[in-house]
Parts: structure tokens; sequence; C-alpha cells
């Protein structure tokens, strides 16, 4: 029986069956969240989920989130910016929802939008529904996207860019298939699609994840790029390239509220200092090549840590499609340019992933982009190419007269067999690294069952057609939700009493074990869940400190009331936790003061009534201060004497206030971590923040009582908000310049319309 040539007859056909397999998929991945469960899997539980538990509880009780005293003794988190603390999408579900819920749906939310951003913009680019909805729910659940589940913000950047490359076509480009009749529509349409442009580029910067935006804008820039030069639009070059700074720069704009805290914290952090070996780590080892006809040959799926970094498989199905679409070039045709381009961005990217393993990370020499790790990230334009010629693969296998179906079956089955070898090779070859028989032999077992249903479909099965959704389906799916969507979850008390705690939570801790190596892997932040504050920390942008909190003097200086050390149990077994004796107290008042520099004794910050102050860079500092002890006690005019008394204590997150009473000029110390964004008021007139003890704050008070408050307003936030603004009134701009080139069209098309209809009357009079 043979596919019928009718392109709207063969779209109904299939596109019921691929909206089931979408559906499905979609659903799966809820199953969690109809349960009442939150997803705990790797980074969810031991960094995400603590962090937007403390900002729903900051929102939902009106106070401000952007300092998180509960983290290293206080931590910039808008900074941090894996929260997107100011994306209105996480403002509304952590404003209004449980926090289950709110970030369950964050979770999830990326996945149905990134497949219908990939179908429309597929629809535009192919013109075939049913093949646009093939490549979207390839690249939608593809192995990178639902082996990131773990990595939320990441996941949601990628939702954006198929809508960011559909807003780019509208605007650049003008199509047979939506190009209206009047020039002045055109440049209306042209002028709303930029204004999304810079809406969805500001909301990507919102998001928080920097280095995602930067391989968005890889891809984006050169096809914009393209489309210009080679004029593909209505309007002139001159003005698309103007429309194309204004949107950019709106958009850029609208992210500054994330996007300048996001530096300040980067230049405040150890990341600062990051070198070419950092860059390069998570390199893409070639080995996992191997991966896409042997995706469970490894026990962990990949050569090297992180699974879900380094996951490279894509398919059974979509694999098979492109092989037999990329070996019969008779059928490229009029998808010859889309071809070509997607293999050179495939090309490309993986240059770009395989980092040291190939010309090396030389991008570690640019400003910025070179304190981004993990190039094996770039992968995921490998797998978007992959998904375009998946698209274009199911259009022709759908739509060619039956002698172009019957084109050669070899490549299929040479596919099949290299899967076969490559098991059969990994298990001689590493058999201290592979996984079970069973699962070796899934992989195999996917490919010819994939080849002998594209077979009998390139014969015109339409049987075998529809199972080959079935199958791309079940493979995709049991792929990706096998790893953390579905396997790692928990109700939210049970997961927050789960975690090995200390006997009381009135003090900081330093949960990392001291028996861990500095290398070693990070333990999570969970304890946060339980009440628990750490002294230390687990963060992306890890801020940088001069206390080694593996000394027992600085474990008190930072307060610590307990140290994890690692129980009889391995690496990562059962945790003890050890008492810190004589911590310092949070808060308290020091009348002598010394002057910190590297020959400065630490031990002398636990003198009662001493204080270290550390000195503004460029600060000269003479060596007779520190070893005089006379002269020790003389940088500040600090009054000698019994410490005065601190009392009306109230403390939130990024506020402080209290009142002090003393007998002279004395230093107040707070142990939080000392950022310059803190300001300080005593009696309501302003007063310097000082650097003390190394990492917190400290400032003067002079004889009496005062009212002393403390407020973390940091002039990146301050002015990151500013820019939202000024973003936030260009993007208004676009959006009346839009209305405006609307209502002239109209107003145009209204006289010719005028003019046909007395024409049309003065011809049959």
């Amino acid at each position: 029986m043979q596919h019928p040539t009718s392109a709207p007859a063969i779209e109904r056909r299939w596109l019921v069956w691929l909206a089931a397999a979408a559906a499905a998929l979609c659903a799966a991945m809820a199953i969690p969240l109809v349960l009442g469960r939150v997803f705990v899997a790797d980074d969810l539980g031991a960094f995400h989920l603590p962090l937007r538990a403390f900002y729903s509880q900051q929102l939902q009780a009106g106070q401000a989130f952007d300092w998180l005293p509960a983290l290293f003794n206080g931590f910039y988190l808008t900074g941090e910016g894996q929260v997107g603390t100011y994306h209105p999408l996480h403002l509304l579900l952590y404003r209004f929802l449980p926090l289950t819920v709110a970030f369950d749906l964050e979770l999830l939310l990326s996945y149905p939008l990134m497949l219908l951003g990939c179908y429309c913009l597929l629809c535009r680019w192919l013109g075939r529904r049913d093949a646009a909805l093939v490549g979207a729910v390839a690249f939608a659940f593809s192995g990178f996207n639902l082996l990131h589940f773990v990595h939320p913000n990441a996941v949601a950047v990628v939702a954006h860019w198929p809508w960011f490359l559909w807003a780019l076509d509208r605007a650049l480009v003008t199509r047979a298939t939506d190009a209206p009749p009047d020039g002045a529509d055109r440049r209306t349409v042209s002028a709303w699609a930029f204004a999304v442009v810079s809406l969805l580029l500001g909301s990507e910067i919102l998001i928080g994840y920097p280095q995602y935006v930067w391989l968005g804008s890889l891809v984006a820039a050169p096809y914009a790029f393209v489309c210009v030069w080679l004029g593909l639009g209505a309007a002139p070059r001159w003005r698309q390239l103007g429309f194309l700074l204004l949107s950019g720069t709106a958009g850029v704009l609208l992210g500054g509220v994330q996007l300048i805290p996001s530096l300040d914290a980067l230049f405040h952090s150890t990341r600062q200092s990051a070198d070419a070996a950092f860059a390069g780590s998570g390199s893409l080892h070639p080995l996992n090549l191997l991966q896409t006809v042997a995706p469970y040959l490894f026990a962990t799926r990949v050569v090297g840590q992180n699974t879900h970094e380094l996951g490279l498989y894509f398919g059974a199905v979509p694999l098979l499609l492109c092989v037999w679409l990329l070996t019969q070039r008779q059928l490229w045709r009029n998808h010859r340019p889309w071809i070509v381009a997607a293999l050179w961005v495939s090309g490309i990217a993986l240059v770009l992933a395989v980092g040291e393993h190939g010309f090396g990370p030389w991008w570690h020499r640019l400003p910025l982009v070179g304190k981004f790790r993990f190039p094996c990230r770039s992968i995921v334009w490998i797998y978007a190419a992959a998904s375009l010629l998946t698209a274009i693969a199911w259009q022709r296998l759908t739509e060619a007269r039956a002698a172009d179906r019957r084109a050669a079956t070899g490549p299929l089955w040479a596919v099949s067999l290299a899967s076969v070898l490559v098991a059969v090779a990994g298990t001689l070859v590493w058999p201290q690294f592979v996984s079970s028989w069973p699962l070796i032999a899934t992989g195999p077992f996917l490919f010819v069952l994939a080849a002998l249903m594209l077979a009998s479909a390139l014969r015109g099965s339409r049987l075998a057609t529809a199972a080959l959704i079935l199958l791309m389906t079940l493979d995709l799916g049991a792929y990706g939700l096998s790893y953390a969507v579905l396997t790692h979850t928990d109700r939210l008390d049970q997961y927050s009493h789960a975690q090995s705690v200390p006997p009381n939570s009135d003090r900081p801790v330093v949960a990392q074990p001291t028996s861990t190596p500095a290398d070693g892997l990070q333990v999570g932040n969970q304890i946060l869940l339980a009440g628990f504050r750490r002294a230390d920390g687990y963060a992306g942008l890890v801020p940088a400190r001069k206390l080694d909190l593996g000394d027992p003097i600085a474990l008190r200086i930072a307060g610590a009331g307990f140290r994890a050390q690692q129980g009889a149990g391995g690496a990562f077994g059962q945790i003890d936790w050890i008492a810190v004796p004589d911590p310092l107290p949070p808060v308290r008042l020091a009348t002598r003061a010394i002057v910190d520099t590297a020959e400065a004794p630490l031990a002398a910050a636990l003198e009662p009534g001493t204080v270290l102050v550390v000195p503004k860079p460029g600060t000269p500092v003479s060596t007779s201060e520190l070893l005089d002890p006379p002269s020790r006690t003389e940088p500040l005019d600090l009054t000698p004497g019994n410490p005065g008394t601190i009392g009306e204590l109230l403390e939130q997150p990024g506020r402080f206030t209290l009142s002090t009473h003393t007998t002279g000029r004395q230093l107040l110390v707070v142990t939080t971590s000392y950022h310059d964004g803190w300001q300080a008021t005593v009696d309501g007139m302003p007063v310097p923040v000082l650097r003390v003890n190394r990492d917190f704050l400290g400032l003067v008070v002079e004889e009496g009582d005062h009212r002393v408050g403390l407020d973390f307003r940091p002039f990146s936030l301050r002015f990151g908000r500013i820019l939202s603004t000024l973003g936030l009134g260009l993007w208004c701009a676009q959006l009346a310049i839009a209305a405006w080139l609307g209502l002239r069209g109209t107003a145009q098309r209204v006289p010719r319309a005028n003019r046909a209809l007395a024409t049309a009357d003065s011809s049959l009079t």
C-alpha cells in the first residue's frame, strides 16, 4: 500500500499520533506533581530546592530576598543567579503557590513551552506540521534536555531558543506562506517580532544562567546576520540592522536587574581567578561518541563524571532517520540549505564540546566567557541539529514517491551493526566500566528494531510508520525520565528531615566534612530545609573568603557551632557532628582593633574585646603596627575598657537593627559575610562599614546609647533595577512603533480599498 502524496492528508494522518506521543511524555513527567512529591535528584535537592524554599518564604512574607543569611554566613542570592529571583514567572509561582507545586511547575513548564516553540519554528521553516512535531518531540525530550532536568535554569533558557529564532525569522525573513500583501503590514509584523525578540532576550538573562545565553547567541547572532546579509526581508538592510540593535539593547537592559548583580557576584567569587584548567573541566571525551549507538554501554552511561552533562544519545529512530537522509542526497531537494547548516552547526559544536581533548580551552582567554566551564554543554546544538534533520527526514519519508522511499537501506543496517560491535567490544576493552549485559544489549536491540521498522516504512507500511512514532517516544522517555525525573522524588517534609543534622540549630555549621578532598564533591545545602545555617556552602559562584574554615581558630571566629566529620561510612557516608568549642557570639562589641595583614596572628581575634580590621586595598600598613603591642590598639582610636552591651536585636535577611550602650568609642562586630553593598546607620546617620575578622562586618559606635541599622543595598542591584526600568521603557517604545506602523498601514489601506471599489463601480456602470 502506498502513502498518499497529498501533504494535508499526510499531516492529518500522523499529527494526531505525534500529539498523543508528546502529551504522553508530558503527562509522565507530571506524575510526581500530581502525587504531591517534589523532584530532588542531584542539584535539584542539593542546591535549587533549598534556595527556592528561602525565596518562596520571603516572597510570601513580603520581605527582601536578595541576601540569604543561611549560606556562607550570608550570601548574595540574586548575584548567584540560578534562582532567577526577578524573573516574572518565578515571582508569580513562588509568591502565590506552595513551594512543592511552584518548584515542580518551574521544572516542568519548560518542556511543553520548548515543544511548542520548536513546533512553530519548524512549521515556519519546513511547512509540514507533522514533520515539525517530529522534530519538536526529538528535541524537547532529547537526552540533553531530560538529563539536564537537574539544571532547571539551563533547560529554561534552552526553551527560549526556538521562540527566539522564530521571532528573528518573523522579523527578518519574508516567506510566501505568511507574507501579507501590503508592505505596511509586513513592516508591522516585523516591528512586533522585534519586540518579541527583546522580550525573549530579557527573559533569558533574567533566568540567571549566562552560559546558556552565550551558547544561544552563538547560533542566533550568525542566523540574524545571514538573514540581513542575504536581504531575505522586505525592509532595507539598514532598517533591519537598526531594529536589531534596538531589540538587542532593550533585551539586555531588561535583564539588567539580574545581569549586573551576577557580574558583581562573579568579581567577588573564587571563579574570578579561574584558569585554563577550570575552563576546560567538563570537556567531552571523544569516546563518548560511542553513546550514540550504545547508550547503556557504560555503568554511568558516559565516559567521565556527570552523566547529565556528557550524555550524547539522540534516540535510535532519530539517528537512523538522520543517517538515511544524509546518505540519500537525491532526497535533499529544497531542504539543502537547512541540512548543510545543521551539519555546520553540529561540527562547530562538537569542536567546542571536546575542549581540552581537541584544540584546548582557548576560550578561557576571552573576557567573562572564559569563566564558564563544561564546554561539553555546547552539544545542545548537536541535539538541535539532529532534531532538524529528523524532521526533514520524516517529511521526505512520508511524502516522497515510492521509488525515492525505496532508496538503499544499507546505511540503516550499518548503524545497527555498529551498535552490536560497540557493545561487544566495550565489554572486552572496558570490562570494569561497562554496565550489566541486559542494559548493554538494549542499545543494539533498539537499533535493530528501529531499522526493521524504518525499512518497512520505506516500503510503504503505515503500521511501521506509526510504530516508529511509538518507538521514538518510548526510547526517549526511557532514556531521559529514568535518570532524574521519575526516579528521584520525595515528599518535602520527609526529604527535609532525611538529612544528618547536628543537635541544635542555634549557630551556623560547617557541613563539608573535613576529610573530604578540597577538589572533591561538595556537600549540598539540604540542611537548610531543616532550619539550619551553614558557615560554608555549595554554590556556583562561591564567594571569595579569607578565612580557612578548616582551621579551628577560623571556626570559632566564624561563630560555627558544629563541624562535620566523616564517619566510618566512606567518603560520603555517615556524618559525625563535632561541637566547636567557645565560638564567638554573632554580634559583639570590641574595644581593641588590630590591623590585619599577612603577619597578623589570627588567634588575636579570639582575645576578649579584640577584633582584626582588614585595611582597605591600597592602605599602607607597617609591620611595626603588628609587632608593637601598644601601637596595635590605635588604628580606630577605640576607647580601652570593657565592651558595652547590645540589646533589642532584630535580624531579617539583608537587615539588622539593634541598640548599643557603650562607655566609649567601640567597634560593633557582626558575624555576617562582608560585602561592599552593606550600608550602616547610627541614629539615622550613615557611617562606614569595615571588613573585620577577615570576612565579616564591623562599624564604629560612639559613647552612649545608639540605634544601629545595617541594610544590604548593593550598588549592583540598584543599578540593575535602573537598567531594567530603562529596558522596559525601550521595549514599550518598540510596542509604540509597532502600533504606529499598524495604524499607518490601516490608514493607507482604506483609501486604496475605496479606490478599488470606485473602479469596480465604474466598470459595472
